[in-house]
């Protein structure tokens, strides 16, 4: 027995210091105010809950029960510009959105009750989103690896709002209605039909709900709030992680004074992010603008 105790508390040690790599008291976090409202955004895209830059235009897209579209909208007015539909595709739930160098990334994975067997991603060119009004789009079928049981409820931990592409994969990061972390997963970017890669997991102490990479890939930013009476938004920001980990990388949060339900996220210019909100209790949605 006394041989073993050395092995068990290495053990001991290692897992707690792996589950508190992320400072679990939110008070202690730097507090932020999105004070520059860059547009009221037009109420046909009240739900945005995704954003993306492309070719220098913003797009974003509404939440459950919209249209199967994007919308460009002018990020100084908030009005939309243009609407992209996606043929034969459906609105259940799109959540986030991501590009790489050819291709827009549509996350129809929104599974707030924890039930749904049919979550998709849905991948079209950018050049036919730019030049069309209708388009066609492949779609990235998946599940999840550790999900056996589909609830009816918020008791779970296999939502999803936040999506990013990296190499030759997408990066899903979960929303844990239970646990307030966040699971990291990975899939191919070719379509198809997976079970998805469980990476790691991390205490986000909150409901994640929008990715984006900076420009030169090297900053990652997790948007997401803390549900409860009204919302409690928060950044998270992380650095210099190993491989294709992200969350094991330096991560660095802030709390946010406005409580809105902030839903989507992306970098404007390497010193400027865009955070957009719902409208809420028959207000405008929110275009708001963060300098780093």
């Amino acid at each position: 027995m006394k041989l073993l105790l050395p092995a068990l508390l290495i053990l001991v040690i290692a897992a707690c210091h792996k589950q508190n790599r992320v400072q679990p008291d939110v008070s202690v976090y730097a507090m932020i105010t999105l004070d520059t409202v860059q547009a009221q955004l037009s109420k046909t895209i009240e739900e945005t809950s995704g954003l993306a830059k492309i070719d220098g235009t913003f797009w974003t897209h509404n939440d459950s029960g919209g249209e199967p579209a994007l919308y460009q909208f002018d990020p100084h007015s908030g009005e939309v510009l243009r609407t992209v539909f996606f043929n034969g595709a459906e609105n259940k739930d799109w959540e986030d959105m991501t590009t790489d160098s050819s291709h827009v990334y549509v996350g129809n994975f929104g599974n707030n009750f924890g039930n749904r067997k049919d979550l998709k991603i849905y991948k079209a060119q950018i050049s036919d989103l730019l030049s069309q009004d209708e388009i066609d789009a492949d779609e990235i079928a998946f599940s999840y690896p550790d999900q056996d049981s589909f609830f009816n409820g918020y008791d779970h931990n296999h939502d999803c709002e936040s999506i990013i592409a990296y190499g030759d994969s997408l990066y899903l990061f979960s929303k844990n209605w239970q646990n307030m972390q966040t699971k990291l997963y990975s899939l191919p970017n070719k379509p198809g039909t997976y079970v998805a890669n469980l990476i790691d997991s991390s205490d986000t102490r909150g409901t994640l709900t929008a990715a984006a990479l900076s420009d030169d890939r090297s900053q990652l930013y997790l948007l997401g709030y803390n549900p409860g009476d009204g919302f409690d938004p928060f950044i998270w920001t992380i650095t210099d992680w190993s491989g294709t980990n992200f969350l094991s990388g330096e991560m660095e949060r802030k709390n946010i004074t406005n409580r809105r339900q902030t839903e989507g996220i992306v970098m404007s210019d390497e010193n400027t992010l865009f955070i957009s909100a719902e409208n809420e209790s028959g207000g405008y949605p929110i275009l708001f603008k963060l300098n780093l």
